[in-house]
């Protein structure tokens, strides 16, 4: 079972050449893009809008980043380039139809390279 650490539209991310640094409540974490073990995105139904969130999930913790988090287009752009396995166009297949979760694994670390 994975730990939730913390959703937030503002996490801080501080990127590094080997991963990233989340500022949260209660301190930082270095993430290396290594120790990423998935990537989940989905929908929420706001009611009146969707909302575009991502579960990072990488040692057996998991973190949530929003669409609305100030970093949330660099950080989509840098794990394109970190894990060319995803898909290119999972951005434009989540958002339709409307309100629904739409939920997909865009990233999964292939277990037998461990």
């Amino acid at each position: 079972m994975k730990e939730k650490l913390e959703r937030s539209n503002f996490i801080k991310l501080t990127f590094h050449e080997d991963g990233f640094v989340v500022e949260l409540d209660k301190g930082l974490r270095k993430i290396k893009w290594n120790e990423i073990e998935e990537l989940v995105v989905y929908k929420e139904d706001l009611m009146t809008f969707d909302e575009i969130r991502m579960d990072i999930v990488y040692n057996g913790l998991q973190i949530t980043i929003t669409e609305d988090n100030p970093e949330w287009d660099f950080f989509v752009s840098k794990a394109k380039s970190v894990f060319p396995s995803i898909p290119a166009e999972w951005e434009s297949q989540i958002i339709q139809p409307p309100f629904a979760e739409n939920r997909r694994i865009i990233y999964e670390r292939d277990k037998s390279i461990l």
